[in-house]
């Protein structure tokens, strides 16, 4: 990102973060598939539905609807600051019965 802050990485035109995110998930998956790890994880229905329900959520999350409303104040938030905040406690508990049900579903390993 401070390549990006201080114009030495060029951007192509999209926010700074896309490149980065890109970079870091291409490291990752270089991480899991040269550490050991059995290639590429089952896809599964159930996992279909949680790339559904992420999915959802990113959509949500583009809030076209309420762009450049500031009126609706609630605590002296306007509403889009809490529709976010209601909307990423949504992404935490969808998060959090994925992370459960999966490690629920495989036996812990030695390490």
């Amino acid at each position: 990102m401070l390549g990006y802050h201080l114009k030495l990485l060029p951007s192509f035109g999209f926010l700074s973060a896309v490149p980065v995110i890109v970079g870091a998930l291409l490291a990752y998956i270089f991480a899991h598939l040269f550490t050991g790890s059995s290639g590429i994880p089952k896809f599964t229905r159930r996992h279909a539905l949680y790339w559904a329900v992420f999915a959802l959520i990113f959509v949500l999350s583009q809030d076209y609807w309420n762009w450049g409303s500031s009126h609706d104040l609630l605590l002296g938030w306007p509403a889009w600051a809490w529709y976010f905040v209601m909307l990423s406690l949504v992404q935490v508990i969808v998060t959090a019965i994925m992370l459960r049900r999966e490690a629920s579903g495989r036996p812990a390993r030695n390490r």
